[in-house]
C-alpha cells in the first residue's frame, strides 16, 4: 500500500490560482443570474432566510424578521425558544451543515461564534468552546458518548461525522448538565436520524450528497434513506459515506516564520505541500424503529473506519533514515463499531407525561502506523453508556435523569503512554424552566456524580462531583431580553490527566500525569441582553469563569531510567499535568440585519455580524496555552425561490507569544464564497429536490494558523479550495 499520494486535477496544473478563482466566480454569477431571469415570469418568490437561530418571514408574515425559533435541546428535551435560553444555544440545521461541512468536526464548527478548533491536519480535531476543549468540551453522538480516544491527545480522531448529520447543537450552562463533569466548558451533540423517533411524511425518502475539493484532490460523497410499507409501525433507516482526500495545499512553508526564527533557519523555500494531511474514510450504517401512538423503539448498528496522516510526527534520531532512503510517514488505522438502542413511552393524564432511555455500546481501535507494514501504538476503548430520563407534566418544565458508563482504555506499544485503565461514572440530575408565558423566565439545573478510575498499574482513583446552574431572564413586547445566570461545575481528571507516562510523538511531548490531582471546579458568570425587532437583531453574551484546580499541561521534569530527575526524555521534552487557579473573562455579540423584497432582483438580503473573545489566566498572570484569538466574522447572503448565495470574510486577529509554552501567532483575513442552485431552474428535466453548489474557501490563499492547535508552527490550515458538488433529496 503507497501513501505517496499524488496529485493529477486540472486544479493543481493551473499555476494561476488567482484566475482559477476569478473564472469560478464568474461561472457562479453567471449561473444564478440565468436562473433568475428564467424564474422572472413564474410566481414571486419566496424571500424568506434562515439563520442559525432564527427565521426572517416575508412581508406578509406578522411576526417579526428575527423570530424566535422553537427547538428542543437535545440534553434535556425541554422544549423551548432558542433565543430565551441564557447561555447562547448553536443549532446548524441540515443546509448549514452541508455548507460549512470539513473533513474533521471541530474544522465544521469553527466559524460558529465561541467555538475553534483544535486542528491537527485534514484527519483530527476537536470544537473548542471559549477558550474551553478537549475533556471539558463533550462531544456525543445522538445524545450519547462517542466512546473513543479522542480526548487523550488532539491527533486522535473524534467518531462523529458531520457527512451524515441532520443537525449539530452547541450547548452550555445548565444544558450541559445532563451529560456531566466533563462538559464543563459545554456539549456538542450530533443528530443523524439513524433511529426515527416518529413516521416521516413520505413513505421512502433520502439524500444524496457529493462534493469534490481541489485543495486535496478529494471527494466527500454519502446517501441515507429511510421508509416503511403503509400502515406498518416499523421505519427502516440507511446511512453510508465515503470519504477520500490526498495532502492538500498550502500557499507558503509549512513551518511558520517564527519556529525557522527560533531555530536560526533561514531557510523558507516554500513546499506547496502539507504533507502526510491524507484522509480516507467510509461508514456504513442500519437501523429499525417500531413507532407507536404512545411512543417507538428503536436499534441501530454503525460501522466506521478510516486512515489519515500524522503531520508533523516526532521521531527519534535513531529512527531516522539515511537523507538517500525515502521514510514513508506516520498514519492511524482506525475501526469503530456501535449498537445504539432508543427508545420513549408517553403517559396520558398523568404527572409523569413520559420516560425516554437511550443505551450504546462501542468497540473501538485505532493503531498508529510508523510506516506500511510497521504499527507503533495501539489505542483501545470498548464500553458502554447508557441514560433514562422522566419528563413531568407540571405547570413548568421539569426533566430527571441518570447516567451511567463503564469503560475500558488502553494503549500498547512504543507509545504507550497509558496503561489500561477502567472507568466508571454515574450520575443524576435535574433540569427545569419556566414555561413561555410571561415576561420573566427562570431556568435551572443540579447533578450529583461518581466517578471512578482503576489504573492497572497505579491503582484507583475516584471523584465524588456536585454540579449545579440558575439563571433568569426578563423579556418585554418589543422583544427586548436581559438575562443572567451562575453555575458551579466540578469536573474530575481524565485517565490521561491522572496515569499518562510515556513519549507521545505526535504532540513532541513526553507526558506525564498526577493520580494526586484533585477535582477542578469552575464557577462562572453569565449576563446576556439581547433585542429582537422587526428585520434586525442584536445580542451580547459577557461571561467570566473561575476556575479552582485548573488542569493543564506545563513543561516540568521527569526521572530517566537511571532515575535521575530531568527535563528531556528520548528526545522529548517532558510536560506534565499541573494544576492552578485560572480565569477566563470573553464575550460574544451579533448583529442581523434582514433586508426583504429590496436590492438586486427583489431578493432578501441579510448581513451578520459576529464577534467573539475570550482572555484566559493563571494567578500568576501569565497567559493559559492554546486560547483562540479576537474574531469578526461577517456574513453577507441573499436568496431567490431557487437559489441562494453568501459572502463570508472572517478577520482574526494575533495571537501574542506565551512564553515557554509557544511563540506567537499571526492573525489573517479569510474570505469566502458559497452559491447553491436548483437544478429544475435551468429549464431541464431534473428531479425537484436536486441541487448544487459552489464553496470557495480561503479566496486570497492566506496562511491560516491556528492559536488553538499544538501543530500550529509547523502546519498551517488548507489554501485556496473550490469545493463543488451536488445533492440530492428524493
Amino acid at each position: 500500500m503507497n501513501f505517496t499520494l499524488k496529485q493529477n486535477s486540472l486544479f493543481v496544473e493551473l499555476r494561476n490560482k488567482k484566475l482559477l478563482v476569478f473564472l469560478s466566480s464568474l461561472c457562479l454569477v453567471s449561473a444564478f443570474s440565468l436562473a433568475n431571469a428564467q424564474s422572472e415570469n413564474s410566481e414571486p418568490p419566496n424571500t424568506s432566510l434562515e439563520n442559525d437561530s432564527s427565521s426572517v418571514k416575508s412581508d406578509n408574515d406578522e411576526d417579526s424578521a428575527v423570530q424566535q425559533e422553537t427547538v428542543i435541546v437535545s440534553g434535556t428535551g425541554i422544549r423551548r425558544s432558542v433565543d430565551l435560553w441564557v447561555n447562547p444555544v448553536n443549532v446548524l440545521n441540515r443546509d448549514e451543515i452541508i455548507q460549512r461541512l470539513h473533513t474533521s468536526l471541530g474544522d465544521t464548527l469553527a466559524n460558529e461564534p465561541g467555538v475553534s478548533t483544535s486542528f491537527f491536519g485534514a484527519g483530527a480535531s476537536r470544537p473548542i468552546v471559549r477558550g474551553l476543549g478537549a475533556e471539558r468540551v463533550l462531544v456525543l453522538s445522538n445524545g450519547l458518548g462517542t466512546i473513543d480516544a479522542s480526548v487523550t491527545s488532539p491527533d486522535h480522531q473524534v467518531v462523529v461525522d458531520g457527512l451524515y448529520a441532520q443537525r449539530i447543537e452547541v450547548l452550555r450552562g445548565p444544558a450541559a448538565l445532563a451529560y456531566g463533569g466533563q462538559a464543563i466548558g459545554g456539549g456538542v451533540n450530533v443528530l443523524d436520524n439513524l433511529i426515527m423517533r416518529e413516521k416521516p411524511l413520505e413513505e421512502w425518502s433520502g439524500e444524496a450528497f457529493t462534493a469534490f475539493n481541489s485543495v486535496s484532490d478529494g471527494n466527500d460523497s454519502g446517501i441515507s434513506f429511510k421508509g416503511s410499507q403503509k400502515d406498518q409501525p416499523f421505519i427502516f433507516s440507511f446511512i453510508g459515506s465515503l470519504r477520500d482526500h490526498n495532502d492538500y495545499s498550502i500557499s507558503g512553508n509549512s513551518e511558520s516564520k517564527y519556529l525557522h526564527e527560533e531555530e536560526e533557519d533561514d531557510d523558507h523555500e516554500a513546499t506547496g505541500k502539507a504533507e502526510n494531511t491524507f484522509i480516507s474514510a467510509n461508514s456504513l450504517a442500519g437501523g429499525i424503529s417500531w413507532i407507536g401512538e404512545q411512543g417507538y423503539l428503536g436499534f441501530g448498528i454503525r460501522s466506521y473506519s478510516t486512515n489519515y496522516g500524522l503531520p508533523g510526527h516526532g521521531h527519534h534520531e535513531e529512527e531516522e533514515e539515511e537523507e538517500e532512503e525515502e521514510h514513508e510517514s506516520p498514519f492511524v488505522d482506525l475501526e469503530q463499531t456501535k449498537l445504539e438502542i432508543h427508545g420513549q413511552w408517553a403517559f396520558e393524564q398523568q404527572i409523569i407525561s413520559n420516560v425516554s432511555g437511550s443505551f450504546n455500546f462501542a468497540n473501538y481501535e485505532h493503531t498508529e502506523f510508523e510506516a506500511v507494514g510497521e504499527p507503533g501504538t495501539i489505542f483501545e476503548n470498548e464500553g458502554l453508556e447508557a441514560n433514562v430520563k422522566v419528563y413531568y407534566d407540571l405547570d413548568f418544565a421539569l426533566v430527571t435523569g441518570l447516567n451511567y458508563s463503564a469503560k475500558t482504555i488502553a494503549a500498547s506499544g512504543e507509545e504507550a503512554f497509558l496503561s489500561s485503565t477502567d472507568s466508571t461514572l454515574l450520575g443524576v440530575f435535574a433540569h427545569t424552566a419556566s414555561k413561555n408565558e410571561s415576561n420573566f423566565g427562570w431556568e435551572a439545573g443540579i447533578r450529583f456524580e461518581n466517578s471512578e478510575y482503576k489504573n492497572i498499574t497505579i491503582g484507583s482513583k475516584d471523584f465524588s462531583l456536585f454540579s449545579s446552574s440558575g439563571g433568569v431572564t426578563w423579556e418585554n413586547e418589543s422583544g427586548f431580553l436581559l438575562g443572567a445566570q451562575v453555575s458551579l461545575t466540578e469536573r474530575s481528571a481524565n485517565e490521561s490527566e491522572l496515569f499518562a507516562k510515556g513519549p507521545h510523538l505526535a504532540t513532541r511531548q513526553y507526558e506525564v500525569g498526577d493520580s494526586n490531582l484533585s477535582k477542578e471546579r469552575g464557577l462562572s458568570i453569565e449576563t446576556s441582553a439581547r433585542w429582537n425587532m422587526d428585520r434586525f437583531g442584536i445580542g451580547l453574551n459577557a461571561y467570566a469563569y473561575n476556575f479552582d484546580n485548573f488542569i493543564y499541561l506545563e513543561p516540568g521534569r521527569a526521572r530517566n531510567d537511571n532515575n535521575e530527575l530531568v527535563d528531556t526524555i528520548d528526545e522529548l521534552k517532558v510536560y506534565r499535568y499541573v494544576q492552578d487557579n485560572a480565569e477566563f473573562r470573553g464575550a460574544e455579540a451579533f448583529f442581523i440585519w434582514d433586508i426583504t423584497q429590496s436590492g438586486f432582483y427583489a431578493t432578501a438580503w441579510q448581513i451578520r455580524l459576529d464577534l467573539d473573545f475570550v482572555d484566559a489566566q493563571f494567578d500568576d498572570g501569565s497567559d493559559v496555552p492554546l486560547i483562540p484569538p479576537t474574531s469578526a466574522n461577517l456574513r453577507i447572503k441573499t436568496q431567490g425561490e431557487r437559489w441562494r448565495v453568501e459572502g463570508n470574510l472572517k478577520f482574526v486577529s494575533e495571537k501574542d507569544a506565551i512564553a515557554n509554552r509557544q511563540p506567537k501567532t499571526d492573525g489573517y483575513n479569510s474570505l469566502g464564497l458559497y452559491g447553491e442552485l436548483e437544478l429544475s431552474a435551468l429549464g431541464n428535466d431534473f428531479t425537484e429536490g436536486a441541487r448544487a453548489f459552489l464553496d470557495i474557501r480561503n479566496i486570497t490563499d492566506e496562511e491560516i494558523r491556528y492559536s488553538t492547535s499544538v501543530l500550529k508552527d509547523h502546519l498551517p490550515a488548507p489554501g485556496t479550495n473550490i469545493r463543488a458538488g451536488v445533492r440530492w433529496n428524493f
